[in-house]
């Protein structure tokens, strides 16, 4: 992570992010800590009228502690970069402990996984190492950490429940106790 946060900040330093969208992420994120909620003054109206996504509000103190987009791209690296953990922890239990390791490593030079990193910041990014945990608390059957994980994916964004219904309809394909099937079903409504 440390690697594409330096690929990242020199990206900015370059005038690289041109779409807006970080732009736009640094001001709300200003605006909150300043009291003002997450107001966008680029876009006219609070963030939350384009997309809701609560888990903001779980990184509002980490930018609390630094006020720059380079703060946030930071924090979008360090979160892909930890997604590489749940990766390991399947790979251990799906494919062989001897090389789950390298899965892990191969998971963090993934070309989907940089560009995510490189693209622009999108709180979507944060719903990568959520979910993959959530199957590995699917995979190893423990419900009550599913359930907390599923929960905080679906804080992303309101897209987010189209991947965790699906995991009700695993659950019911695998024929798995009741919970696993009404939870995410539940927990997407």
């Amino acid at each position: 992570s440390d690697l594409l946060t330096a690929v990242t900040w020199f990206k900015y330093f370059q005038f690289g992010y041109t779409v807006m969208d970080l732009a736009i992420f640094n001001n709300a994120f200003f605006n909150a800590t300043l009291g003002n909620g997450f107001w966008s003054s680029i876009q006219g109206h609070y963030y939350f009228a384009d997309h809701f996504e609560p888990i903001l509000y779980l990184l509002l103190p980490f930018y609390w502690l630094w006020r720059s987009p380079l703060n946030l791209l930071f924090l979008q690296s360090l979160i892909l970069g930890l997604s590489a953990w749940p990766v390991y922890l399947l790979a251990k239990k799906i494919i062989n402990p001897k090389i789950a390791l390298w899965v892990a490593l191969a998971w963090l030079i993934n070309p989907l996984l940089i560009n995510i990193n490189l693209y622009e910041w999108h709180a979507l990014s944060l719903a990568v190492p959520l979910l993959i945990t959530t199957y590995y608390f699917y995979h190893t059957k423990k419900l009550g950490l599913f359930t907390i994980f599923m929960l905080l994916s679906l804080t992303v964004r309101e897209d987010i429940f189209i991947v965790v219904i699906m995991l009700g309809v695993l659950a019911m394909i695998e024929k798995r106790n009741r919970l696993w099937i009404i939870i995410p079903v539940l927990g997407s409504i």
